[in-house]
């Protein structure tokens, strides 16, 4: 597999391959003056100046996943693909003509990426994508949301709905080359129930936590406790914003 993963901040990663780069998520990011491995702003003119083609996807309207200043990163090569629940404005809606909307259950062909989109247990959706015979899964707000307040039905109800898009993932029957999945530190003694439960039932070969705000302990924490359960899963530690995962 040849390709280059960039986290940026949150749910946000940048993915280079040899035919396009990919970005999921942008919220925000930050510049800072200590070592980092990439500057935010110098990667998004490298990628604006390559021929290669750009595809910004966007899981929901969230505001930690959902920024309009996504359509100021337009070129001739720019895409944008938005979940079905986001709504445009006039001004943004006219800042770019590559603007595809989808919804859960429906697959997009664009360039030469099949884009699949399944259901969130939030807002709007998560995506497979295949590229370059790699299948890559970024699961917005795709999570087994178990907080500690829930009513015994408000549990029930997201543990059903969470188990039955983890089935209707695995009916598509493509191997997850890599995933892209919350690990969220509010969740307290349940922020690994998804991912365990995710990794346990798809096997993706590397899983990448996110929507862990600052807390990158956090995923040392989930590697330390799931990788020797999950030995065919390559699970990584995030350690700094601006990071090259690989």
């Amino acid at each position: 597999m040849n390709f280059k993963i960039y986290y940026v901040y949150h749910s946000c990663f940048i993915l280079e391959f040899d035919s396009c780069y990919m970005m999921f998520d942008y919220y925000k990011h930050f510049d800072y003056k200590y070592e980092q491995d990439f500057d935010f702003n110098s990667l998004i003119k490298t990628v604006l100046e390559s021929n290669k083609s750009f595809y910004i996807f966007v899981s929901h309207s969230h505001s930690d996943h959902f920024n309009k200043k996504i359509f100021e990163f337009d070129s001739s090569n720019t895409f944008y693909i938005l979940s079905d629940d986001i709504k445009l404005d006039k001004v943004s809606a006219l800042s770019s003509s590559n603007i595809s909307f989808i919804g859960s259950g429906n697959t997009l062909k664009l360039g030469n990426l099949t884009i699949n989109a399944f259901s969130s247990t939030d807002l709007g959706v998560s995506f497979m994508i295949e590229v370059e015979n790699i299948v890559i899964f970024h699961a917005g707000d795709l999570n087994w949301w178990a907080w500690s307040d829930d009513t015994k039905g408000e549990a029930e109800y997201m543990e059903n709905l969470y188990k039955n898009t983890i089935e209707q993932i695995k009916k598509v029957n493509e191997p997850i080359d890599i995933s892209f999945f919350p690990v969220d530190k509010r969740l307290e003694e349940n922020y690994a129930m998804g991912g365990n439960y995710f990794i346990k039932h798809l096997e993706p070969k590397v899983f990448i936590p996110m929507h862990f705000d600052n807390e990158f302990e956090i995923t040392k924490t989930f590697s330390d406790n799931y990788q020797n359960i999950y030995p065919k899963t390559k699970i990584i530690k995030i350690t700094s914003l601006n990071k090259k995962i690989i």
